[in-house]
């Protein structure tokens, strides 16, 4: 995943909204409006096409009175207490990501199979750094915009891909 809402090559801070880019598909990470979950307070999670939403979900968002690119927007905060909002975020870092649109927590439930949704439950996310978009010689660990990186899922030592995962996604 690219972690470029904050923007360029600027350093990601506690606090900060980001916006989280599958990079094979180039689609964004968004809360959706449906709720595939036991949990009926819950969205689904998924990605679109384009950061301003899919027609579906703009309706939806509009009743909400949201702004329609919300949808994919999340704010990163610190889950440890030895960190606090304002600071850099350090690769290796548990985070708790929170949709704009919804104020629920990106959460991984089991319902007949693991799935990602934006739920009132917490769920710790490590991130690891793949790459970034250009070499550092100062200020390595910590994670700037447009670096590519990898969530797992808490202190997991493997990767959250559901088990209907496929190398070309269907789009809806």
């Amino acid at each position: 995943k690219s972690a470029s809402g904050a923007g360029g090559h600027k350093t990601l801070l506690y606090g900060h909204a980001v916006q989280l880019k599958h990079v094979q598909s180039e689609m964004y990470l968004a809360c959706l409006s449906s709720c595939s979950s036991n949990d009926k307070l819950a969205f689904d999670v998924g990605v679109q096409e384009t950061n301003e939403g899919l027609n579906i979900i703009l309706s939806v968002l509009k009743d909400m009175k949201m702004n329609s690119g919300e949808a994919c927007w999340w704010t990163i905060h610190p889950a440890s207490k030895q960190r606090s909002e304002g600071e850099k975020v350090r690769v290796g870092d548990d985070v708790i990501l929170v949709s704009v649109a919804t104020e629920r927590y990106l959460h991984m439930a089991y319902s007949k199979g693991y799935m990602v949704i934006a739920s009132f439950h917490q769920t710790l996310w490590n991130i690891q750094s793949v790459s970034s978009g250009s070499m550092r010689t100062r200020n390595m660990g910590f994670l700037f915009g447009n670096d590519v990186l990898r969530l797992f899922h808490g202190n997991d030592e493997c990767l959250t891909i559901p088990e209907n995962w496929s190398e070309h996604p269907q789009h809806k």
